[in-house]
């Protein structure tokens, strides 16, 4: 079956200081050998549009790249929750929905476009 590999460093620098990196990369094993669905040039608006995940039905994990250099992307995993994830321009997300997920995506202050990387389970 598939998997995915997670790379990745964060650093945190504060007052001239240098902080320990802490390298939280990981391996995901996977119940699928699907592909998955990408959405390169995602065009997002004011108002809430469920994501569409393409042929993937249950998502591992989804990824999120905001290329807006202005404009911040509100992402909404349940219709009744009022808190919602946010991507800042330029940086990127991921998170893993629950089963019952419905993903829905909106700007704030007009469209910004981004990238969607839906992995099946």
């Amino acid at each position: 079956m598939g998997r995915l590999v997670i790379v990745e460093t964060v650093t945190h620098e504060a007052g001239g200081n240098h902080s320990v990196a802490e390298p939280p990369g990981f391996v995901a094993n996977l119940e699928s050998d699907s592909e998955p669905f990408a959405r390169k040039a995602l065009k997002v608006g004011t108002e809430w549009v469920r994501l569409d995940t393409g042929w993937v039905d249950a998502a591992s994990m989804v990824l999120i790249h905001n290329w807006d250099k202005k404009r911040t992307i509100e992402v909404l995993l349940a219709p009744t929750e009022n808190v919602a994830l946010l991507v800042r321009p330029g940086t990127s997300t991921r998170f893993w929905p629950g089963a019952n997920a419905l993903i829905q995506l909106r700007t704030v202050g007009g469209e910004a476009t981004c990238a969607v990387y839906v992995y099946p389970r």
